[in-house]
């Protein structure tokens, strides 16, 4: 298990530096459109979603610091919650300035529903279980967070 949090601690800390990029390319494009399977998103979208990815990562620490048994997940779980409490009220100062008011999209919802499955089986999974899936949970919805806006 040592090996797999030595892991899980490296590619979080690729995935977290990705996401700070994510964010940083969301906010610089936001006066255009992200496309995802098809679909267009406005400015609006945009800020929705990524008000559901900061949730979902917020509630997911959430439940990694009181579910956690590796000290690593706990801690990992801190750091989201406190990283992502950030970027949303980032969104929402955003959403001010540019007096746009979050809609999700069909994306934005998807997203939402992957996050609720995922969340519904994290807190019903036994502690002994919930270090990996939370790790393996975390690490798709990060890439699928980047992925939503290629």
């Amino acid at each position: 298990m040592d090996m797999v949090l030595s892991a899980f601690g490296k590619r979080m800390e690729i995935s977290s530096i990705a996401i700070s990029l994510w964010m940083i390319g969301v906010v610089a494009s936001l006066s255009g459109c992200a496309h995802r399977d098809g679909e267009m998103m406005n400015d609006a979208n945009i800020l929705a979603l990524i008000s559901v990815a900061n949730n979902a990562d917020i509630e997911g620490g959430w439940l990694a610091q009181r579910k956690g048994e590796h000290d690593l997940v706990r801690s990992y779980g801190a750091r989201m919650e406190r990283e992502h409490i950030r970027m949303i009220n980032q969104a929402a100062t955003l959403s001010k300035q540019l007096a746009v008011k979050p809609v999700l999209s069909a994306t934005g919802q998807d997203f939402h529903q992957e996050h609720l499955r995922a969340s519904t089986t994290l807190t019903e999974v036994p502690s002994a279980a919930f270090d990996e899936l939370y790790i393996d949970h975390a690490i798709r919805m990060h890439e699928r967070a980047i992925r939503d806006f290629d």
